[in-house]
């Protein structure tokens, strides 16, 4: 397997997923470089650690960029990008912007989620940057949702390219089905004696789980991921969202088409 840039809208099951590539590396040494805008990674990431154990935090990453050369060796880099531009990778940005990974040949991984089950798990999100008084919880909720309509379009363009290599992961089936996790490492070409097909514990960026925070660390399998539409079925925020997302021909359809997306949308009486 190469080295991974990994892109997903925060709350989309991000850091499970880089976890479970990095531990899929057979045994290699892995460096991740977590929640990074494109095209400065290393100046914005929330944090770097080395085989699961954290070497630097957010209070430190300004000086990540003096501080490449003197970084421990690895042979493995994962970049983890959270609320991506997707725009700027699909007109040609390179993933790789630093000497520590110039020379390194990536694969890109393309995180998605259910968008119901993704909103509502990005709902206190919205209404905490609301609060802030900079914009209105219905404003905060429409710029999230073109952002993620954004990245959804620019990311059916990355994996239709020939620049690079981009492979799709839905996380709710990710989360659901063993075979589906199978069927990803060997498109990933990971060695069969290598493969670790377990679901990872649940990270502690971000407090965990927007639900269980960390209580279910230790037995991310239990929680509920595929139903968190349910405990938001009747904010109005959480459907102000939902109906915007469906008010363009578009994204509608892009929805519809989805058979999840579909049952749920029905079951939450929201249409289009």
């Amino acid at each position: 397997m190469q080295n991974i840039a990994a892109f997903g809208m925060q709350r989309s099951g991000n850091h499970a997923i880089v976890r479970w590539l990095a531990r899929n590396f057979g045994g290699q040494s892995v460096l991740i470089v977590n929640n990074n805008a494109v095209g400065k990674p290393y100046e914005t990431t929330v944090s770097v650690e080395l085989d699961g154990r954290r070497i630097t935090r957010k209070t430190e990453s300004a000086e990540l960029d003096e501080l490449q050369g003197q970084l421990p060796d690895f042979d493995r880099l994962i970049l983890s990008y959270e609320n991506p531009a997707l725009e700027k990778i699909a007109n040609g940005h390179p993933i790789a912007v630093s000497k520590v990974d110039q020379a390194r040949e990536f694969t890109g991984v393309l995180i998605q989620r259910d968008f119901c089950n993704w909103l509502s798990s990005s709902l206190k999100l919205v209404k905490l940057k609301s609060r802030s008084g900079e914009v209105s919880s219905e404003e905060a909720m429409t710029k999230l949702v073109d952002m993620w309509w954004s990245n959804i379009r620019n990311g059916e363009t990355l994996c239709d390219s020939d620049e690079v290599r981009f492979i799709k992961i839905r996380y709710d089936r990710w989360f659901a089905d063993t075979e589906y996790r199978l069927e990803l490492l060997d498109e990933l070409d990971v060695q069969l004696e290598h493969q670790n097909n377990d679901l990872p514990d649940v990270a502690a960026y971000g407090g965990g789980s927007s639900f269980d925070h960390l209580r279910k660390a230790n037995v991310p399998e239990t929680m509920d991921v595929l139903n968190r539409w349910r405990l938001q079925a009747d904010d109005p925020l959480y459907r102000f969202g939902v109906q915007y997302a469906l008010s363009d021909a578009d994204r509608a359809n892009y929805l519809q088409s989805d058979e999840q997306t579909s049952e749920i949308l029905q079951s939450l009486e929201v249409n289009a």
